[in-house]
């Protein structure tokens, strides 16, 4: 059985300077530095999905 993963994508923020990871419902999920937001992406692959722009 394969479980679906939730599309995210991921953009930066030029006031606060940092990047974020938002849902389709535009809800923050992460926000930090690029190093910090390839972490988390690595760590919650089997849950989330990056959609490329």
């Amino acid at each position: 059985m394969s479980k679906e993963k939730t599309e995210v994508f991921s953009t930066f923020d030029p006031i606060y300077q940092t990047w974020n990871i938002l849902d389709m419902n535009n809800r923050c999920l992460f926000y930090g530095t690029i190093d910090a937001l390839e972490e988390w992406l690595d760590k919650n692959k089997d849950k989330y999905h990056e959609q490329v722009h």
